[in-house]
Parts: structure tokens; sequence; C-alpha cells
């Protein structure tokens, strides 16, 4: 399998601990879903991807350790949401992606150490949301980041040191969350 014209949506799979038949794979048209597969450890099965067309949204996979199977990603038309991944520790699988054509979160990774693998995004097409990421100390991910035509919100942070990474920031269109807090 090399194209899926759609939505390709891995749900509520309790059981299922890889996705490996699916390394062919170079682009979704539509959404690739993971959510609430709890036995899931890793997305290496994905390792082909080049694309998807809509959105990329990973919820509530608890094993999830690292992301490293999106090596080759380097677009997401729509949408790019992590959340709730409680043993995923960075985004370095995430080096390669350049583009995401709306907003980009990261929610609620309790074990979220850095975002540095975002840092080669340049485009955000509508907002960015880093939040409630208990021991996330930085967000120089967003580096590569010069405009945000949404809102900006980076909030219950809790461990959050530094916001370095918003130095290359020129613009946000919307609001700027006032939750922004670096711990002391």
């Amino acid at each position: 399998l090399e194209q899926v014209g759609d939505d390709l949506r891995l749900f509520f799979n309790t059981e299922l601990e890889q996705v490996d038949g699916l390394a062919s794979l170079q682009s979704i048209g539509g959404t690739l879903a993971i959510d609430l597969s709890y036995s899931l450890r890793n997305v290496d099965g994905f390792s082909g991807l080049q694309n998807i067309g809509e959105d990329l949204h990973i919820y509530d996979d608890p094993l999830i350790e690292d992301f490293d199977g999106f090596a080759n990603l380097t677009s997401v038309g729509r949408y790019f949401a992590i959340a709730l991944c409680g043993a995923v520790t960075h985004m370095d699988g995430f080096a390669q992606l350049t583009e995401v054509g709306g907003d980009l979160e990261v929610d609620q990774n309790d074990s979220l150490e850095n975002i540095d693998g975002l840092s080669g995004i340049t485009s955000v097409g509508a907002g960015v949301s880093i939040s409630t990421n208990a021991v996330l100390l930085n967000i120089d991910g967003l580096s590569g980041i010069t405009t945000i035509p949404g809102n900006l919100r980076i909030s219950r942070d809790s461990a959050l040191t530094s916001v370095h990474g918003l130095a290359n920031l020129s613009s946000v269109g919307g609001d700027l969350d006032r939750r922004l807090a670096v711990a002391r």
C-alpha cells in the first residue's frame, strides 16, 4: 500500500502493538488518526510516509515512546495534534516536517521533555498551542516559525524555563495567551 486517497483511522484498537505493515505508505490524502490504541508502542510502520493532505491526529496512546516512524514526513495539510501520549519524551521523529497548513497542537503529554524535533517547521497556517506538558523545559522547537496567523497559546507547562524558541517570531495574528508563564 503506497497511497490512501482519503482517511486512515486507527481508532480504539486496544490490542494493536505495531503498524509495521504500512511501511510502504507514502501519502494520505485525508486524515491520519491514531487514537485510543492503548498497546501501541511505536509508529515505525509509517517510515515511508511523506505527506498527509489533511490532519495528523495522535490522541490518547499512552505507550508510544517516540515518533521516529515519521522521519520522512514533510507536510501536514491542516491540523497537527499530539495529545495524551504519556510515554513520549521528545518529537525528534518530526525533524523533516516543514509545513503545517492549520493548527499545531502539542497538549497534555506528561513525559514530554522537549519539542526540538519540530524546529524544521517554518510555516503554520493557523494557531499554535503547547499546553499542559508537565515536564517540558523549553519551546526551542518553535524557533523556525516566524509568523502565526492565529492564536498562540503556551500555557500550563509547569516546568517550562525558557521561551527562547519564540525569538524568531515576528507576528501573531490572533491572541497571545495571557497564561504564558515560565517556571522560576
